[in-house]
């Protein structure tokens, strides 16, 4: 364990206690007050100035090398889901929200970041800037604070995300593979309109309900057409008053997502030509909310990422190519900088983590944090010695 792992291992106590804190209070979307509240004062601590950014943002930066040295980010999502937590910690959430993918690790990982980097700026060579990020579930987050200035001068990026019921011990870390790493995604919501009418005169009304099913079959045929590597989902259904009154409006929230951006286009222009095509007393209009492109790891970094974890101790696994299709809006940044999203082992099967991400009963391995920190600490270190100025690292 080199001396970097070693501090880290020092501050697991605070590490523990701010996940916890974060944990207990979870918030969602892009309202994260309490969260935030926590984590300027955690930074403010350190000595710090951290500041909002965007809608629900805290970005904060620690100067180092020469004047006009563009700046690693090193980036944590802080919000959680709309979720009702049942595990049985004692600082499980109860208010409806729940940190089921592990952003309260996330956000902890990158607060002891900042604690070990204030301690070795002398080795930076390039300024860091820890941009703490709200609303990645429904990928709107990064997005907003792209547009809010977070990448000026930047030369590269770098994530963590903690994994849970994996075959692989806690605090290894997975090295993704080269290529498109998680598809391209964006959420959207559609509101079928009809009539209302008394279910016994279902003649002066329009049902909402069939409205919709009838579109959500024709969704799923269109799919179908466009191949396997196409995902559509549609996780809610809201319609309807009551049992006896024909439904006057349905809406039906889902998302798209594949490993080629161009067919998610494709798809969005044939489902408002459906909709448009409506007629009678049925109507249907579709919005499209939060997305983002696939997610590219820089191979050049992620080399020399690979090279510095293992002359640093550090226990990797490479990757194979996945077809999985969990989405990361931190590709938004990733589509305008080198950057690298790399996942650590929070929890191995067989040894009490045995629920996956976005489950109400998930776990997470708190031995995990130290190591989340200290890998955070090495990245802003060791690419601050190279130079990137474009996608390719050239």
């Amino acid at each position: 364990m080199n001396e970097l792992q070693k501090e880290a291992a020092a501050i697991k106590p605070f590490l523990t206690s701010a996940r916890r804190r974060l944990h207990g209070f979870a918030e969602c979307g892009f309202s994260l007050p309490k969260t935030t509240e926590y984590v300027k004062n955690a930074l403010l601590s350190m000595g710090y100035k951290p500041i909002d950014l965007g809608k629900g943002g805290v970005v904060c930066e620690l100067s180092a090398g020469e004047r006009g040295t563009p700046a690693i980010l090193l980036r944590a999502d802080m919000d959680a889901l709309p979720l009702e937590e049942e595990t049985t910690l004692s600082f499980r959430a109860e208010n409806g929200c729940m940190h089921a993918c592990g952003h309260d690790m996330h956000t902890a990982m990158l607060l002891g970041a900042a604690y070990l980097l204030m301690r070795y700026r002398r080795e930076l060579k390039a300024p860091v800037r820890f941009l703490f990020q709200p609303a990645e579930e429904i990928l709107a987050g990064a997005e907003n604070m792209k547009r809010a200035g977070v990448l000026t001068g930047v030369m590269a990026a770098f994530m963590l995300h903690a994994v849970t019921a994996v075959p692989f011990k806690t605090g290894t870390l997975l090295l993704p593979p080269t290529g498109v790493a998680a598809p391209a995604a964006c959420f959207f919501e559609l509101n079928v309109l009809g009539k209302s009418a008394h279910i016994g005169e279902r003649e002066k009304g329009a049902d909402a309900i069939e409205g919709a099913v009838a579109l959500f079959n024709a969704m799923q045929k269109e799919r179908e057409k466009m191949g396997e590597d196409l995902l559509l989902s549609v996780g809610k259904w809201q319609a309807g008053d009551a049992a006896n009154i024909v439904p006057a409006k349905a809406t039906l929230s889902g998302s798209i997502r594949s490993m080629h951006p161009e067919k998610l286009g494709r798809f969005g222009a044939w489902l408002e030509e459906r909709c448009e095509r409506f007629t009678g007393d049925t109507s249907a209009h579709v919005t499209w909310l939060g997305g983002c492109p696939p997610l590219e790891n820089d191979p050049r970094l992620l080399s020399m990422l690979e090279e510095a974890l293992s002359q640093n101790g550090f226990h990797a696994k490479k990757m194979p190519p996945s077809r999985g299709n969990a989405a990361e809006d931190f590709a938004v940044l990733a589509n305008e900088v080198p950057a690298v999203a790399l996942a650590i082992a929070a929890g191995e099967s067989g040894r009490g983590y045995e629920y996956p991400l976005h489950h109400p009963r998930v776990l997470f391995d708190e031995d995990a944090l130290p190591v989340g920190a200290a890998v955070y600490a090495l990245a802003a270190i060791k690419t601050g010695l190279q130079t990137f100025t474009n996608q390719s690292g050239a």
